[in-house]
């Protein structure tokens, strides 16, 4: 069956009634195309109206885990960063009072100052133009070399004298002993200071001085110290003594080291006193003297660091004195310069300290109550010789 619009049996109502689309003939082929397309259709939507209904719960879903995930780890991460912040600041708090309360070396004024002071002088060279104009290259230069050679040193002093009226402020840092309320005595202290250039010349000047000074009798001391021992290796009737006192342990240790032709070896003196005072010093060492007199020494040397409460004082010099009359022997005491008087009988030190550490801990259901009984517990476990004297033998 055809449609034919011009066909004079067919009804204009009929058209009217029935809107087709497209102008092609309608068969029933047609009808089953478009309803087969129409199915396709309605199939296709309900699979993505089914897809709709659970992909958004689920996509919803996801998205919150993600959220939820996100803020428990932002959580975490901000708990872990607080939580090293604050061990960084509690770090940062007990390394100042570190640095604030601990003894550092005598020689850190000496020594430690200038060289704060050299790299200060580096550090502002691109900003300082009466600096740029010196012909010295600060960069290279190295103190301990620099105050061996006396022309060298002229020289950079000379420079850094021109720089004195240059009226430049400057802040930097160095070491000062300052008295604390937690500390008896003053303590090396790392300090931040505010000058201007011409006063911060004056004390580098002033520095450098000091340490080329220092440099100069550390190398006589050591050639000292060198002759003295090989003086008491080749000379039967010489010794050389090391001393050192360690303050470390609740009873006071002196320790050091003896050379002669006959014999070298490390000792320890012990004992229940805690004072450190010249008395205690001269007392700690008077049976290694007498063993020393028996064996007919005649020359004794002396060494140790400068410290004016236990060597260097008028009390070790009336005792030398007097030893000396009395046994007739020849008695010289060699002062290191600060900083340097620590080496072998520290080492000593610090062994009998580990001795008796391990006696402690493999008794551990014994009682150590004084010096005598840690004196018996390691006497037959080191090739150290070990003194004891008591408290009245000080005074």
């Amino acid at each position: 069956m055809s449609w034919d619009r011009s066909h004079p049996s067919h009804d204009e109502s009929r058209y009217n009634e029935r809107i087709i689309p497209s102008p092609w003939p309608i068969t029933d082929k047609t009808h089953e195309c478009i309803t087969r397309r129409e199915a396709i259709l309605l199939v296709d939507n309900g699979k993505i109206q089914l897809l709709l209904c659970l992909g958004i719960p689920i996509i919803t879903c996801l998205f919150l885990l993600v959220l939820i995930t996100h803020r428990i780890w932002s959580k975490y991460c901000w708990k872990k960063d607080e939580k090293q912040t604050e061990n960084l600041q509690h770090d940062s708090k007990d390394l100042k009072e570190v640095i604030t309360h601990q003894d550092e070396p005598e020689d850190l004024s000496v020594m430690i100052n200038p060289e704060m002071k050299l790299e200060k002088l580096v550090r502002l060279k691109s900003s300082l133009p009466s600096l740029r104009a010196l012909p010295i290259d600060f960069t290279n230069i190295d103190l301990h070399n620099l105050v061996k050679d006396d022309e060298h040193f002229k020289q950079v002093r000379d420079g850094l004298v021109k720089l004195k009226n240059d009226d430049f402020t400057i802040v930097y840092s160095e070491w000062k002993k300052v008295k604390h309320d937690t500390s008896a005595v003053p303590v090396s202290t790392k300090t931040c200071v505010a000058c201007t250039l011409t006063r911060f010349i004056n004390k580098f000047v002033e520095e450098l001085d000091v340490l080329q000074q220092h440099v100069k009798h550390f190398t006589t001391q050591s050639n000292a110290f060198k002759a003295a021992k090989r003086n008491s290796l080749e000379n039967s009737d010489s010794a050389t003594i090391q001393l050192d006192w360690n303050e470390k342990l609740y009873n006071k240790t002196g320790s050091g080291y003896l050379w002669s032709k006959l014999e070298q070896y490390g000792f320890v003196a012990l004992s229940d006193d805690t004072s450190h005072m010249g008395e205690s010093c001269w007392a700690s060492i008077q049976q290694l003297l007498n063993s020393l007199i028996e064996k007919n020494i005649k020359h004794l040397t002396f060494i140790s660091d400068s410290p004016i409460s236990q060597y260097r004082n008028k009390t070790i010099f009336y005792l030398i004195n007097d030893f000396a009359l009395k046994h007739e022997v020849i008695v010289r005491w060699l002062y290191l310069e600060a900083g340097h008087g620590k080496s072998i009988p520290d080492a000593i030190g610090a062994i009998v300290k580990k001795k008796f550490d391990d006696l402690i801990s493999l008794n551990p259901n014994e009682s150590y109550l004084n010096a005598q009984q840690l004196y018996d517990g390691i006497l037959n476990n080191t090739s150290l010789k070990l003194f004891i004297y008591q408290k009245i033998g000080c005074y």
